[in-house]
């Protein structure tokens, strides 16, 4: 085994039970491990006699993995020949160790008294989506019932219009019959009990918790309160607010805890604070009396906010029994949904979780059972002890015999504690702490205060931020104490903290900044990340996930999401769907549409469409006859007609197996940035329909209709998990990366606030100490107001308490799965007083730091553990970090190198070399001309006909249409060399251009003459188009810049203080860059307005349907914007022709057009990669290869033009 530390030493002491708390990265597995090996080895101890507890099945692995390892270290060492041989029996006898969750333990400890547990012994347990579909049935079918029945039915519609529907009752029925155990504590109080008597009972229960709240708020509320107003009576002692409230902060200390203390609380509220909060400034606390007083400040106006609900609670006091009367009535049809719940259960022999704890609990309650498991177990060990609640504590205790004979060891961390809404309980920690210290007479609460995980930077930040932030716990709040982190690395390297702010009127966006930052970070510390799995990106809420999947695929940086949501959601799954449904329905058009195009045949857009110019009446009969002359189709056609042959004959799984097997969808999505996570899910799939099909005798219309209903209903599903081989940057919850560690963490959307758990109207709660809970409407007015009474309003304060304590908590946790660099990522708020509710709130109050610098600093001394002859010693130093806040990072290169191929090396491929183009720019005016005709964009960008055809056909003379119609230049310009741009240019073209560059200074109009003049003598020397420019077309260019600068528009446009003129946008859309060039980008709060000047020489009365064409542009700016920026909900498009300036045309961008957009774009991607370019005979009369009769220059009578190209190549290869 490894040495072990002084504080790891004082855990393997076996002969007590012991409670430690173990620090992160302290080696707390290490330890389990180590004192499980002691107690088998070194007491007469079997295996069979110890059981071991953690939290996930994943962790008993770890647990069981590590014991094996230190196995056989021990059997290469040197031992007498009985040690020897006992350790090889343990290492034979381990594999059925009892280490696993407590589930299985209890399912375990049921199996083996099912008698005494009045069970089948054959009962199976059931998984959460089993148990919610029973308990969804049951409440329906109680609900329809008791509606059914005049007499019954009365309590129901009651509900109902509490609650505001039949759906809505049964939702808070349902959550109410997932939460019963906690509903049984007051079973018998809501039955045997008066209205007016629960409402006694809640009444006293309101009086104690006010009590605590005020013995702990009141005294430290009167402290600040004191000191800001004897500051201001010190400036004016005749300040009448000042005097006022010196008088009621000593007549309220004088009445102390007593409920009516609040009503001079209150008072004081009303008397010093603003309707918004904040201390008055005029008339009491001028400004320059702040400054010294800030912390007091910010300490009375955010404990006045939160106990304001309070003040009132006194006129409120009669909604007392209307609660009782509605909290009853909810709790009888609930036990009603529970008894059906129960037989339905019964009839199937299904346990659920919930049912495991409770009847294992049951039994152990009984004298014989806890005898015979007693004798049975010697030891029992308890992983992550913080997570566990008042039922697992009611089961543990009993198995040791209340710690008279039996041997306990639980270990964890109450600073780790961030289960509350899996009903963890963190009191049960301090109170089996207190159990074992009063079973031994001494103190064996340990600590492991040394961490091998974190460099010293991170030790000194972590230590700096929670001494203040876990500062004077209060328990009652579920607050933990504090406690150093003693640095245990033996590296010399020091560590980073940075932190990442995107500023509010910057558009940079928060993930783009920590995509960048990744980039940079990756080539700076090769050694110290060797794989991009040593980053870690951590979330609170998976929403967040899909901001940073788009702007990691933007810049080629590999990713796994672990545990993302959606699973059903997945293009891929949504396309093994289609394929089943297309096989049980092939006249489901949809269905076989979905699955030509998805990975299984790659079938391009293109292709589509020819299919559907043969006869037939649905697709596949289409496909039918394209297979047998079209030798592109023929060998699809073969593979569907044997699938639909063999779905009749073998089992679903097989034939899902088969057609992934066949095809190159596995290998396709494989291919993809997260393509290790799109492998996982459809393994996960194929597991779930193994299942699905061994379960009961369902056929494959029952599969499409589970596929179905998981696809509309099941969102939170979540993804498969991702192995810890993965090769790409993790993305994951901070819940998901407990227990984990990574060499650098990024901390991502720190402002991210977190959800209230008050009581809401239309809703109810449960709470083993406060009972049943809801808002109550005044005077039965179901359409008005609800109210809170005492209870509600005292419940909704002590569970904000806890919600923040946790989320310090959470922070903790996020902060100490880095090892070597943390970053912390937030938007930009100068409100050093927000609520406490978010982690960058929590920051700065623990920080204090100033919200504008560049950086800051962390003084102090960090203990570090030391080795010298043998002897670990904890020695002092005192350390300086520098913390630098970095606003802008440098930005990467337009086409990054695909760094995952430099990084890891080269991968070899079988894959058939095709000719397919990627990398390339696709621009605005490409899609554009692209979407008026794919022919004319083949011609204009493949082979470069644009200049001749012009010299052929004399356009520039014969058309009008052609000179007043403009593009973006500058898009051009930045794919095209200088000399081949210029040398096309038309004097419209040139027109356009120089306008456009001179709106890009934003000057004013006496300064357009005089910028234009500048702009003519720079460019003359080097430009020979611009030395052809004539005076005539000087005026006509400062004459439309001048009467555009004074326009109203204009004001408009340039009355927003947050755009970006001439925005160079990029997104990298499959293997194609599209790039756009935006005039102005305007950014408010919640949406862009996208503005594109033309100067197209038009009337007005064409202004519309010349806008109308230039659509296709502002789409394409659009579309990226919003794959860029997702946060803003709206995006508005404005043309604005310059010769008639105060007539926009503006549109929105919605979601049915984003969708088109991106469906136009992977039909223009597979067009060229394939070189297919079809035509559009609608645009031909507006077209430059237009020439006599609207005619095409490819169609036959004018070959020679373009010699060597096909003609009527509709939809054929060029």
């Amino acid at each position: 085994m490894y040495e072990l530390t002084p504080h790891q030493t004082n855990a393997l002491n076996t002969n007590k039970s012991i409670s430690l708390t173990a620090n992160a990265g302290s080696g707390k597995t290490f330890v389990l491990a180590s004192r499980l090996l002691k107690v088998i080895l070194e007491t007469n101890t079997s295996i069979h006699e110890i059981a071991a507890i953690t939290f996930t099945e994943k962790a008993a692995g770890e647990l069981n993995s590590r014991i094996a390892d230190e196995l056989t270290k021990l059997s290469r060492q040197s031992y007498s020949p009985d040690i020897q041989k006992k350790i090889e029996k343990v290492r034979k006898r381990l594999v059925s160790a009892n280490i696993s969750t407590i589930h299985s333990f209890c399912i375990n400890l049921l199996k083996e008294f099912p008698v005494e547990a009045s069970l089948d012994a054959n009962f199976i347990p059931v998984d959460q989506r089993t148990s919610d579909d029973l308990i969804e049935l049951s409440t329906e079918k109680t609900i329809r019932s008791k509606l059914s029945n005049a007499h019954a039915s009365t309590e129901v519609k009651i509900l109902i219009r509490l609650l505001g529907s039949k759906k809505a009752l049964a939702r808070e029925i349902e959550l109410l019959v997932r939460n019963r155990k906690n509903l049984s504590h007051f079973r018998k109080i809501y039955t045997e009990k008066s209205l007016k008597e629960i409402a006694e009972i809640s009444s006293n229960n309101f009086i104690k918790g006010l009590k605590k709240i005020l013995s702990i708020e009141l005294p430290e509320m009167l402290k600040h309160l004191t000191k800001i107003n004897e500051a201001v009576l010190l400036n004016n002692s005749k300040n009448e607010t000042a005097v006022n409230i010196r008088k009621l902060t000593e007549k309220a200390e004088e009445i102390g805890y007593k409920e009516i203390v609040l009503r001079y609380l209150a008072t004081i509220s009303d008397e010093t604070l603003t309707k918004s909060g904040t201390i008055k400034s005029r008339g009491y606390l001028t400004s320059n009396l702040r400054v010294d007083l800030i912390n007091s400040i910010n300490f009375v106006e955010r404990n006045f906010k939160e106990l304001n609900a309070l003040f009132s609670v006194e006129k409120r006091e009669d909604i007392e029994e209307e609660l009782a009367c509605y909290s009853r009535s909810m709790l009888n049809i609930t036990v009603e949904v529970i008894n059906e719940y129960e037989n339905k259960k019964t009839q199937l022999g299904y346990l659920d979780f919930e049912d495991i704890l409770l009847k294992t609990k049951e039994i152990l309650s009984r004298k014989d059972v806890r005898k015979a498991i007693n004798k049975k177990y010697k030891y029992l060990f308890v992983d992550e002890y913080q997570d566990t609640n008042e039922i697992q504590y009611e089961i543990f205790l009993p198995i040791v015999n209340y710690l008279k004979t039996g041997n306990l060891f639980i270990v964890g961390d109450e600073k780790q504690s961030i289960y509350r809404f899996r009903d963890a309980e963190l009191e049960v920690f301090g109170k089996t702490k207190t159990d074992i210290k009063n079973a031994n007479n001494e103190n064996l609460v340990l600590t492991l205060p040394d961490s091998f995980r974190m460099a010293p930077a991170i030790c000194l930040f972590t230590n700096h931020i929670f001494s203040k932030l876990f500062n004077y716990p209060i328990s009652i709040y579920n607050e933990v104490e504090h406690s150093d982190i003693v640095c245990a690395r033996n590296d010399s390297f020091m560590g980073k903290v940075e932190f990442l702010i995107a500023q509010a009127d910057h558009n940079l966006a928060e993930a783009e900044l920590i995509a960048q930052r990744i980039l940079k970070l990756s080539n700076e510390f090769i050694n110290e990340l060797p794989d991009w799995s040593s980053i870690a990106v951590l979330v609170q809420k998976r929403s967040a996930f899909s901001e940073l999947e788009k702007l990691f695929i933007k810049y080629n940086i590999p990713f796994s999401v672990i545990g993302g949501t959606g699973f059903y959601q997945q293009q891929s799954i949504s396309d093994i769907y289609n394929y089943f449904a297309f096989i049980f329905n092939n006249s489901d058009d949809a269905a076989l549409i979905g699955t030509l195009r998805s990975p299984f045949f790659t079938v391009p857009d293109v292709k589509i469409f020819q299919l559907s110019t043969f006869t037939g009446d649905s697709y596949w009969e289409k496909l039918s006859k394209a297979g047998i002359s079209d030798d592109y189709w023929k060998p699809i056609l073969l593979v569907l007609i044997e699938n639909l042959k063999l779905a009749k004959r073998i089992g679903i799984p097989s034939l899902l197996q088969k057609i992934l097997n066949e095809s190159d969808f596995i290998s396709t999505i494989a291919a993809r940035n997260n393509g290790e996570q799109e492998i996982n899910n459809i393994n996960k799939l194929i597991s779930i329909t193994i299942k699905f099909f061994n379960l009961e005798f369902n056929s494959i219309y029952d599969y499409l209709n589970f596929m179905k209903n998981s696809i509309i209903n099941f969102v939170e599903e979540a993804q498969a998990g991702i192995e810890d081989n993965n090769n790409g940057v993790n993305v994951m919850t901070i819940h998901q990366a407990k227990g984990l560690q990574f060499p650098s963490v990024f901390l991502y959307k720190c402002d991210d606030t977190i959800q209230s758990g008050d009581v809401k109207a239309r809703s109810f709660k449960i709470d083993k100490t406060f009972g049943l809970l809801t808002k109550i409407p005044k005077n039965e007015n179901y359409f008005g107001e609800y109210y809170s009474a005492p209870i509600v309003e005292l419940y909704n304060y002590f569970e904000n308490k806890k919600s923040i304590a946790e989320l310090k908590r959470l922070l903790y946790v996020g902060i100490t799965r880095a090892k070597n660099f943390l970053f912390i990522s937030m938007k930009e708020n100068s409100n050093p007083a927000r609520p406490l509710n978010s982690f960058s709130s929590l920051i700065y109050e623990g920080l204090n730091i100033d919200h504008g610098s560049k950086n800051f600093s962390i003084k102090g001394d960090l203990n570090f553990l030391e080795k010298a002859n043998s002897t670990y010693k904890t020695v002092s130093r005192n350390l300086e970090i520098e913390i630098p806040i970095i606003r802008q990072a440098e930005q990467p290169s337009l086409l990054p190198i695909s760094y995952k191929q430099v990084k890891h090396g080269l991968k070899i491929s079988t894959d058939k070399i095709s000719d397919k183009s990627k990398e390339d720019i696709i621009s605005a005016t490409k899609f554009s001309i692209f979407t008026n005709c794919p022919r004319k964009y083949n011609l204009t960008y493949n082979f470069n006909l644009n200049s001749m055809i012009q010299d052929y056909v004399g356009w520039l003379k014969l058309s009008k249409i052609r000179n007043d119609y403009e593009f973006n230049l500058y898009e051009q310009r930045k794919i095209s060399s200088e000399e081949t741009f210029t040398k096309t240019l038309t004097n419209p073209d040139l027109k356009g251009r120089i306008i456009h560059k001179i709106l890009q200074k934003n000057i004013a109009a006496n300064e357009v003459e005089l910028e234009v003049n500048r702009f003519f003598k720079n460019k003359n020397a080097t430009n020979s188009k611009l030395k052809n420019i004539d005076d005539q077309i000087k005026k006509e260019i400062i004459s439309s810049i001048r009467k555009f600068i004074l326009s109203n528009e204009y004001k408009h446009i340039n009355s927003f203080k947050n755009y970006k003129n001439e925005l160079e946008v990029y997104y990298k859309l499959s293997d194609y860059y599209l790039m756009g060039i935006i005039d102005k980008a305007i950014f408010t709060q919640d949406k862009i307005i996208v503005v594109d000047y033309k100067t197209d020489n038009i009337i007005d009365s064409e202004i519309s349907e010349r806008a109308e064409k230039y659509i296709p542009q502002l789409n394409f700016y659009s579309f990226i914007l919003k794959r860029l920026y997702p946060r803003f909900q709206i995006i508005e498009t404005k043309i604005i022709f310059i010769k008639y300036p105060d007539m926009p045309f503006v549109k929105n961008f919605t979601k049915n057009i984003e969708i088109e957009t991106e469906k136009r774009l992977g039909e223009m991607i597979n067009s060229i990669r394939n070189n297919i370019y079809s035509v559009n005979l609608e645009h031909c009369s507006e077209c430059i290869f237009t020439i006599k009769n609207n005619d095409c220059v490819l169609d036959s009578e004018h070959k020679y033009v373009a010699s060597g190209i096909q003609s009527k190549n509709d939809g054929k290869k060029n």
